[in-house]
């Protein structure tokens, strides 16, 4: 798996993509620290990622491929 996060402060948002192992996963969590307690607030739906609440992640069921993300974060 590899991953790559961009944080904007600016616009309180991360973009991402995430390449997945091609032998498959039945699940993957992406934790993503923020700086300055900020918390992820939601992820688009397109990409297929669930919130998970109050640990500051994202999570795939059965992920394959490359997925882009948007986040935006409080």
């Amino acid at each position: 798996m590899s991953y790559r996060l961009q944080y904007d402060a600016a616009k309180s948002h991360i973009t991402g993509e995430v390449t997945f192992p091609k032998r498959g996963a039945t699940a993957v969590t992406l934790y993503v620290r923020l700086p300055n307690g900020l918390r992820i607030a939601s992820v688009d739906p397109a990409s297929g990622a669930e919130l998970v609440a109050d640990q500051g992640a994202l999570r795939w069921s059965s992920p394959k491929g490359t997925v882009r993300f948007e986040v935006l974060v409080k």
